[in-house]
């Protein structure tokens, strides 16, 4: 029995690659230095992986911004925009990452989307009419030459061609089947330097074969693969699939001549059954995904156990691995001194995943008397605080709101907004002195008071400056927060909260996933004092700032022993609390955040209803006992909204703030938003680039967005939280967008103004 793990993460256990990063972007350290320390990361990465006792050892999973823009790079899938730069080739990489500006002007990143229904995002790679597909790349083999020294067998990791065609976009006149003999001449090229290298081992990543798969896309995968597998010599392939089952394409994928196959036990619903139908093939190796990659809780060794022996009673030739990568959990437990010691037993975080599948293979090679005895000592699972949360699962009541022209007509009477309002997300930047504020109260070196004082200042600040650049819109800057979730998390019950728990979310930018404990319930108002204190500062309106429920649980470690929707409708019960104070404060705005909504949508149609259902259901009850003049917004971000627009409708919702800048090529030419029963804004300004959009830009942005939406219905904003951004870049942006709506404004028709 063999160990190995799909993938390590690669951001470092202090989150070493994320400074490493920001220093390079701020031209603190130059590219030479960045390569180094990244090399020492890798190697500390290997180690860990030699000390957790794997039996391989994964290459290639590490990476400076993306492993999917790593492999459009490594073909050469650049567009002709960023070649014209003249830039070296870190540099390029960045810029399309992140955009790039200069004296000439801007040219725009590649778009940013949800890694499948995870809170990853992946840079989508651009394929283009003049793209000469070809290897133009060693990194990857550089990095399996840096690995030579450790005595393991080395596992190199690559998007397969099927997921990276399925996730790209074609901004030209052809479409993915042209690039194909293109492609697989390029992936030949590179097992023909795997040969060279003495590759042990190439693992082709596909998670795409667990979507729904169309006849197209099986004629696309076996036009791939045949060819593929023809030409790669003693070159030994392993299709690694997660995230789901292959039950679509399953007895193609036996039949092709791959050398191992991964298959995803956790989430795979069908994966157990489909192995169990016919025989597993006595010449392949099956990668078993048997830990969870997605989740912080132990895994239970007698499930592990039992699985196992149900594959080997088949005769199957098994290694033992996590479901997925292991980017989407926290490094390691070790950092974690608050959490209660009962509560720490049960957890695992990326470090001990691997020590997991250590004992798994330890005790498979036991005796069953051993095995046995282990399995009645296994203290796993989740202890269930409150056994009341396994029977909340129905859905809450709901009462009828009037229409949304109905309400449109009385929010404006209330409001009085201009035509093609503008205004933010909600964060603005989140400046060292803020984070040090924050830090020293948490530490207890500064009184309440003392933080609060300082807060209210920079609350102070926020409203002036946005009244002065002139948005229609205020927020008052979430001062006090220091995520969008776990702050709610940490004033909820049913929450733990972590010390070092980081992940990565894009880039350099990490988020720490609160983890469910037990029953959500309200204690107190969260926002009210903020907001009331901002709105008294100024006569225009501040909206409310709330995340909303299905968010929180996408965005956090939910229990494993109860299903999602049950922390959903609870969260919305206690939430329903804060949205209630807000209102009864003042406040005349309150947008109720949903930017993971379309996140954890599953990947099956068949499944969708469902969750649809119940985020639907608890975001209508938050908001439905409101006044009818009381506007309800919503944001959603970094997501393909066009199969979910008629839900987006039940929202209910008077606005709803949708990211477009980096996704306006599925955003914009559809009409489909012409059916929402709300007004809208795609959001015209990137807040993930360093990028300035010029006033001409906003103008070109807004005109198209004006093609689609109708003047009466669309708002103006960024498209997404400004936190991650400085004042010096902010400032300029938010002038320019400005001075292009009110350009815009004046020179609309009488008839649509």
């Amino acid at each position: 029995m063999q160990t190995s793990i799909v993938a390590y993460p690669h951001i470092g256990k202090e989150r070493e690659l994320k400074y490493l990063l920001e220093k390079y972007w701020r031209k603190e350290i130059s590219a030479a230095t960045l390569e180094k320390e990244a090399a020492a990361l890798r190697q500390v990465h290997w180690q860990n992986q030699v000390d957790g006792s794997l039996d391989y050892l994964t290459i290639n999973d590490f990476s400076l911004y993306d492993t999917v823009l790593d492999t459009a790079y490594l073909f050469n899938i650049i567009p002709t925009r960023y070649r014209r730069l003249g830039l070296s080739a870190i540099d390029t990489y960045f810029a399309l990452a992140r955009g790039y500006r200069d004296e000439k002007g801007t040219v725009a990143p590649l778009a940013m989307k949800k890694w499948f229904n995870t809170n990853y995002h992946y840079i989508v790679p651009e394929f283009s009419d003049d793209c000469a597909i070809k290897l133009i790349s060693d990194a990857p083999l550089a990095q399996y030459r840096e690995a030579a020294s450790y005595q393991l067998q080395k596992k190199l990791l690559l998007l397969g061609p099927f997921t990276l065609l399925k996730l790209s976009a074609y901004s030209g006149s052809k479409g993915p089947a042209a690039y194909v003999p293109t492609l697989i001449r390029a992936y030949l090229e590179f097992f023909r330097c795997c040969q060279q290298e003495k590759v042990d081992l190439l693992q082709l990543d596909e998670p795409a074969l667990t979507l729904d798969l169309h006849p197209e896309d099986l004629i696309l995968l076996n036009s791939l693969y045949s060819e593929l597998l023809a030409g790669k010599g003693k070159l030994k392939i392993l299709l690694q699939t997660y995230f789901g089952d292959v039950r679509d394409c399953y007895d193609d994928l036996i039949k092709l001549d791959f050398d191992a196959l991964g298959l995803d036990f956790v989430e795979g619903e069908k994966t157990l059954q489909l192995v169990s139908s016919k025989p597993f093939p006595a010449d392949k190796i099956l990668f078993a995904g048997i830990i969870n990659g997605r989740n912080v809780w132990r895994s239970s060794s007698a499930a592990g156990l039992k699985l196992i022996k149900t594959l080997q009673l088949q005769g199957i030739n098994l290694v033992l691995q996590s479901s997925c990568s292991l980017q989407h959990v926290p490094y390691s437990l070790t950092g974690e001194k608050n959490l209660p010691p009962a509560l720490k037993e049960k957890l695992a975080f990326g470090e001990e995943k691997i020590r997991e599948l250590r004992l798994l293979k330890e005790l498979t090679a036991a005796d069953p008397a051993a095995n046995s005895n282990c399995c009645s000592a296994d203290s796993i699972g989740v202890s269930n605080t409150d056994n009341s949360t396994k029977n909340r699962a129905k859905f809450l009541p709901l009462q009828a709101k009037v229409t949304y022209e109905q309400r449109a007509k009385l929010q404006q009477q209330y409001l009085n907004l201009p035509l093609l309002p503008t205004t933010t997300i909600g964060s603005f930047p989140q400046s060292q002195a803020v984070r040090q504020n924050r830090r020293l109260y948490n530490k207890q070196l500064i009184k309440r008071q003392d933080y609060e004082k300082f807060n209210y200042a920079a609350i102070k600040k926020c409203i002036r400056f946005q009244e002065e650049i002139g948005l229609d819109v205020l927020v008052h800057g979430e001062f006090e927060r220091n995520d969008m979730v776990e702050f709610f998390a940490q004033q909820l019950s049913g929450f733990v909260v972590t010390q070092n728990g980081w992940i990565q979310s894009y880039g350099s930018r990490c988020v720490k996933p609160p983890i469910i404990v037990g029953d959500i319930k309200y204690r107190q108002a969260m926002t009210v004092k903020w907001i009331k204190y901002a709105q008294s500062l100024t006569t225009k309106p501040v909206k409310a700032v709330l995340t909303g429920p299905t968010t929180i649980v996408n965005w956090s470690f939910n229990r494993e022993d109860i299903p999602a929707q049950n922390s959903i409708l609870q969260l919305a019960a206690a939430l329903k609390n804060e949205v209630a104070a807000l209102e009864k404060s003042g406040s005349k705005i309150i947008q109720i955040d949903e930017p993971a909504l379309r996140e954890k949508l599953p990947l099956r149609k068949v499944d969708q209803a469902a969750y649809l259902e119940t985020a639907i259901n608890a975001f209508q009850f938050l908001h439905n006992s409101c006044r009818p003049e009381t506007m309800i917004q919503t944001h959603i971000c970094y997501s393909d909204y066009t199969d979910i627009i008629p839900w987006l409708n039940k929202l209910e919702a008077d606005v709803i703030l949708l990211e477009a800048s980096r996704t306006s090529q599925s955003c914009l030419p559809n009409p489909a938003f012409l059916q929402l029963n709300a007004a809208l804004s795609l959001g015209v300004y990137d807040v993930h680039s360093e990028c300035i959009p010029s006033v001409a830009e906003f103008l070109t942005a807004i005109k198209q967005r004006l093609a689609v939406i109708p003047a009466a219905a669309l708002w103006v904003a960024p498209d997404c939280g400004l936190k991650t951004r400085t004042y010096k870049e902010l400032a300029p942006s938010l002038k320019n967008m400005i001075a292009a709506c009110r350009k815009i404004r004046q020179n609309l028709p009488l008839s649509k103004r």
